[in-house]
């Protein structure tokens, strides 16, 4: 009869184990999950040049005149000048909850969309890590939306952001652990 009952214990300390490692994730404090999107070539100029980073060498092309022996003629300069993507607003990330994020978060609008974009994102790693654009600065996305989940807590990436969206009102990026309510950085858009 002791032996069944220790056998009953086990069982339940093992099925107890496997819910609390599907719920609380604690492999997410270990394991990082690196993502490293490649931006648009415009994109990562004009975030490069924000950031203080090296310009990117003059893409200015010259050609000669037509007819004119390419020699003996002045040279014209042309341009190729698609519409430039434009910063809408960028902030630092700021750690909150007691974890640690580091990196920059960037609206870039583009061809008439619009992008929120995570350069060199540092990021403690957590379960279910979601994100937010909110008009709380204090991490709260109460009244935010929500953009979707931060496909990973190291490296570039970039999220399209809806055509609605009123940017005047969502003026915070939040890095939001869904699973347990807290926030783990904000980054206050200008």
């Amino acid at each position: 009869m002791n032996r069944k009952r220790w056998i009953i214990a086990g069982i339940a300390i093992a099925v107890v184990a496997i819910v609390a490692l599907a719920v609380f994730r604690p492999d997410k404090l270990f394991l990082d999950n690196k993502v490293d999107e490649e931006l648009d070539d415009d994109v990562a100029a004009l975030i490069a040049a924000e950031s203080g980073a090296d310009e990117p060498a003059d893409t200015t092309t010259t050609t000669a005149a037509s007819g004119d022996d390419v020699g003996d003629a002045p040279a014209e300069s042309t341009t190729t000048s698609p519409i430039e993507p434009e910063v809408l607003g960028q902030g630092d990330f700021v750690s909150q909850g007691g974890h640690t994020v580091n990196g920059s978060a960037f609206i870039v609008e583009q061809d008439g969309g619009r992008l929120l974009v995570l350069p060199e994102l540092d990021s403690e790693n957590g379960p279910d890590l979601q994100l937010y654009l909110s008009p709380e600065s204090t991490g709260s996305v109460d009244g935010g939306v929500k953009i979707g989940p931060l496909k990973g807590n190291i490296g570039t990436q970039s999220y399209e952001l809806p055509d609605d969206l009123d940017l005047s009102a969502q003026t915070n990026v939040v890095i939001w652990c869904e699973r347990f309510s807290t926030p783990f950085g904000t980054a206050t858009l200008a």
